[in-house]
């Protein structure tokens, strides 16, 4: 689903510590990575993390991604993890998670349905409680 990011935003950036978080062997995320930035649209980017307390309380993805935003005037950032969304909401950083692109993208048209895409990740091993995903099934629209 990563070409959603494509279709619904300009200009989509992954700093180069969130490609390294990739699990090269839980789906398919890290060949359609690297697929998007060759075609271009996905452009992967350096950040160095200085700042000691970010990175005490935040792992290297999400203090790259803040940092980033920083850097470019709090352009908003795709960010799940509580305490990461949590510092970046402190800093004036607009945060939208996976849940709210879905959303974007069923008002969009884009897709017909959230709540199988949901339960999808789940089965792959992403942390999501069934109150959650029926929670956002129901924001779209769907129950």
């Amino acid at each position: 689903m990563l070409g959603l990011l494509q279709s619904l935003y300009d200009n989509v950036v992954i700093t180069e510590s969130v490609f390294n978080e990739l699990d090269v062997g839980k789906d398919d995320t890290l060949a359609s990575v690297n697929s998007a930035i060759q075609q271009g649209w996905l452009v992967k980017v350096v950040v160095p993390i200085n700042d000691q307390e970010l990175t005490e309380i935040l792992d290297p993805g999400e203090a790259s991604s803040i940092i980033y935003s920083l850097q470019y005037h709090r352009i908003p950032i795709l960010i799940d993890e509580y305490k990461g969304r949590r510092y970046a909401k402190r800093q004036g950083i607009p945060v939208i998670g996976t849940a709210g692109v879905l959303i974007l993208a069923k008002q969009k048209k884009l897709i017909p349905l959230i709540k199988p895409l949901l339960q999808d990740m789940k089965v792959k091993g992403y942390w999501l409680s069934d109150q959650f995903i029926d929670t956002v099934a129901t924001l779209a629209g769907e129950e």
